[in-house]
Order: structure tokens, then C-alpha cells, then sequence
């Protein structure tokens, strides 16, 4: 019988499959969750540069804007007006997006805010001042003169570029030390992710060769000839259980088997000594036989000898005397012989 314990098991093959898995989707979410953070702070970075980039060209516009208002208003240069309109919408594009931005800043938005102000006041009274005679003299005031106002709004964008680099970059350095706040905890777990790996990987090897070192102990003794053992108790797991299974199966045949032909070999060895029984019995009934026939023959032998002795003891003396003096010797040795057999040559005398 086998052994049947009510063991909790589970799939070995399965088992190292989710863990895999598991691993996988660990190691995935760490690689996609800091390839996101670092694709954030190159992001980051570029925008810092592509926002200073803006301010830099931004302040070449502006530039542009007051040397082409000076050529407008001071020189009546026919081309200036529409430089002048396109440096103004180009200026304001590269403003827009930092604009968005500076939202987020105070110090940034103000500047930002105060620029657009002045900007726009700039504008009106260069329109306003194109109409009127008296341009030099406002052109050139020292309090309120356009080319004044020019010169603040430029010192303005000059501070809003270092007020919003300022804000960017340490918007980047938070980033940046996210990033490496990310890098090391994800080198925490990965690392530990390994250690647990070897861990449950030595573990679960050595349970399974705990396990087949018992079948391989098991199959040992069988090779020994010790088949009185009892069946493999059941493990933890499935796979292996699989292999115990079909090993108690094999023994137990074979020990069936094996009792079976002692079975059969007691049967013939039983069978064997009655037949031999049975012969000697018929040996002896054949023995008695000769016996019996033996003692029949004799006395119709001596019946007949006498018979021939008492005529020739009429004809011939001297040869019956012969003939009794032989069937005396041949009754000496019969009785002196009780074996049935006897050589040829005695046989001949």
C-alpha cells in the first residue's frame, strides 16, 4: 500500500514560472518607470535650453525692435515699419511659451507680466509719437523718451531671463535630484530583487534535490536486493511527486512480482517432492513386485528341481549329487545376498 499524506503541494515548474514572471514585471516597471523620469529630465533639460535659447533671440528681437523703431522715427526709413511689425510678432512668439511657464513663478511672472506691460506701452506711444512732429524730442526724452522705455523694457527681459533660468534650473536640479533619489532606490531593488532571487532559487533547489535525494537513497536499497521497504511518502512537489509516484508503482510491481515467483517456485518445489515421493513410492511398488514375483518364482523353481533331482538320482547318482551340492550354494547366496543387484560375473558362477 502507498502512502497517501496530506501534503500541501505545488507545481515546481508553474512556480518558477510566476516568479519569473513576477521578476519581469518588476525589473520592467523599474526600467520603464526610470527611463520615464530620466526621459522627464532630458525633457527638462532641453526645455531649459530651448527656453534660453528664446530669451537670447528674444533679446536680439528686441534689439531689432529698438533699432528699427530709431529707423522708423528718427531716419523715416520706408522698410522699418514692417521690420518693425515682424520683429514684433516673432518677439511675441518667443514670449508666449515662457509666458505659459512663468505661471508657475512669481518672480517669474511678474517680470514676465511687467515686460508684456511695457512692451505694450512701448508700442502705443511709438505709433502715437509717428504721427506727431515733436518725434526727436520723445524719441530722446531721458524720463520718458521711447528710446528710455526701449532701454528699461531690454533691462526687464534681461532680468526675466535670469529670474526664469534661475526658476528652470532649479526646477532641472529638483529633477535632477529625483532622478537620483529614483537611480539609487531602483539599484535598492534591483539588488535586492537578486538577493531574493538567489534566495528563493537556492531554496527551491534545495528542496528538490532533498526530495530526489530520497528517491535516489530509495533506489539504492532496491539495488541491494532490500525490497521490504515501505512506499515514498508524497513531497512538496508536483513534479517530483510525479517520479515518487511512479517509483512506489515500479517497486510494488516488482516485490508483486517478485512474490509471485517465489509463489510459483514453492508451488514447483512442493510439486517436485510429491513427484519424487510419488516415484519412490512406485519404486517400492515395483520392488515389492519383483519381490513378490521372486518369491513365487523360487518355490515353482525348487518344485522343479526336486522334481528333476528325484528322476536323476534314479539314473545318475553322482550328478544328482552335483545338483544338490549347486542348489545348496545357490540358496547359500541367495540368502547371504539381500541386494537386488549383483555382478555379471557372480551371475555367470
Amino acid at each position: 500500500m502507498r502512502n497517501r499524506v496530506q501534503t500541501k503541494t505545488i507545481r515546481l515548474s508553474r512556480s518558477i514560472q510566476l516568479f519569473s514572471g513576477l521578476c519581469a514585471v518588476v525589473i520592467l516597471i523599474l526600467a520603464f518607470g526610470s527611463s520615464h523620469i530620466e526621459n522627464c529630465l532630458v525633457h527638462e533639460c532641453q526645455s531649459v535650453l530651448e527656453r534660453y535659447g528664446n530669451l537670447t533671440e528674444a533679446q536680439t528681437q528686441l534689439t531689432g525692435i529698438r533699432s528699427g523703431v530709431e529707423q522708423y522715427l528718427i531716419y523715416a526709413d520706408p522698410d522699418a515699419k514692417e521690420r518693425l511689425q515682424d520683429g514684433r510678432v516673432r518677439l511675441k512668439q518667443l514670449l508666449d511659451p515662457i509666458g505659459e511657464e512663468a505661471l508657475a513663478d512669481s518672480d517669474s511672472r511678474f517680470y514676465y507680466r511687467t515686460l508684456s506691460v511695457m512692451l505694450e506701452t512701448f508700442y502705443e506711444k511709438v505709433e502715437d509719437v509717428a504721427s506727431k512732429d515733436t518725434v526727436y524730442s520723445l524719441y530722446f526724452d531721458p524720463v520718458l523718451g521711447i528710446k528710455k522705455q526701449g532701454e528699461a523694457a531690454q533691462n526687464h527681459l534681461s532680468e526675466l531671463t535670469t529670474v526664469f533660468l534661475k526658476y528652470k534650473s532649479e526646477s532641472y536640479n529638483i529633477m535632477l535630484n529625483q532622478v537620483k533619489n529614483v537611480i539609487i532606490w531602483r539599484n535598492i531593488l534591483a539588488g535586492l530583487l537578486a538577493v531574493g532571487t538567489i534566495i528563493v532559487a537556492y531554496y527551491w533547489f534545495r528542496q528538490g534535490a532533498r526530495e530526489s535525494g530520497r528517491v535516489l537513497e530509495r533506489a539504492q536499497l532496491l539495488a541491494q536486493g532490500d525490497w521490504n521497504l515501505p512506499d515514498l511518502a508524497l513531497g512538496r512537489y508536483v513534479e517530483i511527486n510525479e517520479i515518487v509516484a511512479a517509483f512506489n508503482h515500479m517497486k510494488n510491481r516488482i516485490c508483486e512480482y517478485i512474490d509471485g515467483l517465489k509463489e510459483k517456485a514453492q508451488i514447483e518445489r512442493e510439486y517436485a517432492h510429491e513427484r519424487l515421493q510419488a516415484l519412490k513410492k512406485e519404486q517400492e511398488a515395483k520392488d515389492w513386485q519383483y519381490r513378490a514375483l521372486q518369491m513365487q518364482i523360487n518355490p515353482h523353481f525348487l518344485f522343479n528341481t526336486l522334481e528333476m533331482l528325484k528322476y536323476t538320482i534314479k539314473t545318475d547318482t553322482s550328478m544328482a549329487n552335483k545338483i544338490i551340492l549347486n542348489i545348496s550354494s545357490l540358496l547359500r547366496f541367495s540368502i547371504e545376498n539381500k541386494s537386488s543387484e549383483v555382478t555379471l560375473e557372480r551371475e555367470l558362477q
